[in-house]
């Protein structure tokens, strides 16, 4: 199996991880003034929702492309219903956010690592083919060592302080759409 360089999908899949990954970390310093000024205005939590509802959107679409089952509805409803319950439960609109950004760096990764394992198959990859032996836990562990970073990072900032709460939110995010992929591919059946 091939083991060169990596196919036009996982190009795009790696490239759209760093891309997000970039863009959580380039906006650290800026999202603070941000918030408060949208707080200010009374659209702080209109906005957190709005972005919500576009992403909760594209995954509908997604799903739905692939003309889902009953079962796989049930899935999707299941896990938004979890989203929506988790979002009741943080008080802080901010906090809200750490769901859907680590949770889109999260599938483009793990989508990104799943197709690099496709590539290895079952020929001779050495230790990168044990590594990928389970992209769905490398990728969970990778989003939440990023979202760590992405603390230790704040608290550098004059602006921001380290949250050991978005470490866990972060690492959250991760395996929430890690599981909810893997729960529509096996209702799916496959």
């Amino acid at each position: 199996m091939a083991t060169g360089p990596a196919g036009p999908r996982e190009r795009w899949l790696w490239i759209g991880a760093g891309v997000c990954l970039a863009a959580i970390y380039g906006t650290l310093y800026v999202v603070r003034p941000l918030a408060n000024a949208l707080r200010d205005r009374g659209l702080l939590q209109v906005t957190v929702l709005g972005l919500f509802t576009v992403a909760a959107a594209g995954v509908v679409a997604a799903v739905l492309r692939r003309r889902p089952g009953l079962r796989e509805l049930a899935v999707l409803a299941g896990f938004g219903l979890l989203y929506g319950w988790l979002f009741t439960l943080l008080p802080i609109p901010e906090e809200r956010f750490h769901l859907l950004e680590y949770g889109i760096f999260a599938v483009l990764l793990h989508g990104a690592l799943e197709e690099r394992r496709a590539r290895l198959g079952s020929g001779r990859g050495g230790r990168l083919r044990g590594l990928l032996r389970s992209p769905a836990v490398l990728a969970v562990l990778a989003t939440g060592l990023c979202g760590w970073i992405d603390e230790l990072i704040q608290g550098l900032l004059p602006n921001r302080f380290q949250d050991p709460r978005d470490v866990v939110l972060n690492l959250l995010a991760g395996v929430l759409v890690v599981v909810g992929i893997h729960a529509l591919r096996r209702v799916r059946g496959r």
